[in-house]
């Protein structure tokens, strides 16, 4: 039930056709805004349309998504003189996810009417899972992101504000890594898809892609009444991959 502010990187058209979609599915109201949240402006923006279209902002949600390279070109963050790509990488990513969560926190805490916080982070970003040396520079500030999860879930409790993240697993055969990595060959793209398969789901607990509805479930019960009395967690919505693998001989 909830009217919603979605961000947007550049692609206006999608933008459109997902508001119009969910507009239509949901009969909510939805205000579509373009920008790179590693810019205060835009999260400013985020928060400035949903008051002045919707009402005050009840709920925040960082769904952080961005991965250079896969939803973002690497060359819209281009190094400075004497700067290395590690270190714009590591720079960019802090303020996309941890800067970017507590200042829409900020934001929705001036409005006066906010009631749920949430964050996706990924696999590989705190201690229950192996770590994925591949995804050093995002991960860290995810990492980040589910520690101020905890910070914030004993911060603002007292006003009856809950705070958690959402941990995916391999969700949807992950297009976006499969257009990446195949450069739009198709039959690269098989092989990608193949492999991701037998890396990421055959040794899950329960063998399948995950469906991004799940993780929607998940979030829309966290931030709803009946999930008020939760806060503080780190919940994995992935099939049991924060397990490990799970070998032929453990299933029964």
């Amino acid at each position: 039930g909830y009217d919603l502010v979605l961000g947007y990187s550049s692609n206006h058209e999608a933008a459109e056709q997902s508001k119009e979609a969910i507009m239509e599915e949901f009969n909510v109201g939805v205000e579509v805004v373009p920008g790179d949240v590693a810019e205060r402006s835009t999260v400013d923006n985020l928060f400035k349309t949903a008051k002045e279209n919707l009402g005050p902002a009840t709920a925040w949600i960082h769904n952080a998504g961005l991965y250079l390279g896969v939803t973002t070109p690497r060359s819209a963050v281009a190094p400075m003189e004497g700067e290395k790509d590690w270190e714009v990488e590591y720079e960019y990513y802090q303020k996309v996810y941890p800067r970017c969560f507590k200042h829409g926190i900020d934001l929705g805490l001036e409005q006066g009417a906010l009631k749920h916080v949430l964050c996706i982070s990924s696999p590989g970003c705190n201690l229950n899972y192996n770590p994925q040396p591949n995804y050093e520079l995002p991960g860290q500030a995810k990492t980040t992101m589910e520690f101020l999860t905890r910070v914030y879930a004993k911060r603002l409790g007292h006003r009856f504000i809950n705070v958690n993240c959402v941990i995916p697993g391999a969700m949807g055969g992950w297009p976006g890594v499969v257009k990446a990595r195949s450069g739009g060959d198709e039959e690269k793209a098989k092989e990608v898809r193949k492999e991701l398969k037998e890396l990421m789901v055959d040794p899950n607990a329960i063998p399948r892609w995950g469906l991004e509805s799940e993780i929607g479930d998940a979030v829309a019960f966290l931030c709803s009444e009946k999930g008020t009395f939760i806060t503080g967690v780190i919940l994995p919505v992935d099939g049991g991959l924060h397990m490990g693998k799970t070998t032929d001989n453990q299933r029964q």
